[in-house]
C-alpha cells in the first residue's frame, strides 16, 4: 500500500508545473506588486499580487500604489520597468512615460512569444514580445494571466544588451500572479 501511496505522490507531483517549485534564482530577488479594488454592491474587491524574480543588483524602490516599481542596473546599464494592471488603459501612464524619456527607442510590432509553466493558452493566457531599437536597446514583454496584465520593459544601452537580454529572459520565466483574499 505504501509504495501505491509513494507512485501516486510522484505522479502528483511531476503534473504540477514547474512554476509551483518556483523560487528565485540564485542571482535574482522574488519582488511582488500589489493590485486591489474596493468591494461595491455590484463585485466583490480584488486582491492579486504579481511576483517576478528580479535579477540581483537591480536596485529600486516600488512605488507607494505598489503597482509598479523602476529599477536601474548596477552598472548603469539602463532601466527596467516591472508593472502590473487589470486593465490595459492603466498602462497607458508607464508607456507614455517610457517614450516620453526615450524618444530615440522604437517598438517593434508585437511578436508572440513563448512562456512554457507561465501562460497556460488553454486558460486563454498569452505573452507578447516587442523588440526596442534605435539608440538604446532592450524589449517589452506583456503577459496577460489571471486578468491581470504584467508588463516588463528594459531599455539599456546596445552595449550592454547582450549581457542583459539572458537576465531578463529568465526573469519572465518567474512571473506569476496570485489572488489573495479581499479584505
Amino acid at each position: 500500500m505504501n509504495s501505491l501511496k509513494t507512485i501516486f505522490i510522484g505522479c502528483l507531483l511531476a503534473c504540477l508545473p514547474s512554476t509551483a517549485w518556483a523560487k528565485p534564482p540564485p542571482a535574482a530577488t522574488l519582488r511582488e506588486l500589489v493590485l486591489r479594488t474596493q468591494s461595491s454592491k455590484e463585485m466583490p474587491g480584488i486582491h492579486k499580487a504579481v511576483q517576478a524574480a528580479i535579477p540581483k543588483g537591480w536596485d529600486g524602490a516600488r512605488d507607494p500604489s505598489g503597482h509598479y516599481m523602476e529599477l536601474r542596473g548596477p552598472k548603469g546599464e539602463g532601466k527596467l520597468l516591472f508593472a502590473a494592471a487589470l486593465h490595459p488603459s492603466q498602462l497607458d501612464r508607464y508607456l507614455s512615460r517610457l517614450k516620453r524619456e526615450h524618444p530615440a527607442a522604437a517598438p517593434s510590432p508585437p511578436q508572440p512569444m513563448e512562456l512554457k509553466g507561465v501562460v497556460s493558452k488553454t486558460l486563454g493566457e498569452r505573452a507578447t514580445r516587442f523588440v526596442i531599437t534605435g539608440r538604446e536597446v532592450g524589449e517589452m514583454i506583456l503577459i496577460e494571466k489571471r486578468d491581470t496584465i504584467v508588463l516588463l520593459v528594459t531599455v539599456v544601452s546596445p552595449e550592454a544588451w547582450p549581457e542583459v537580454k539572458p537576465l531578463m529572459e529568465r526573469m519572465y520565466r518567474t512571473v506569476q500572479v496570485f489572488d489573495r483574499a479581499s479584505k
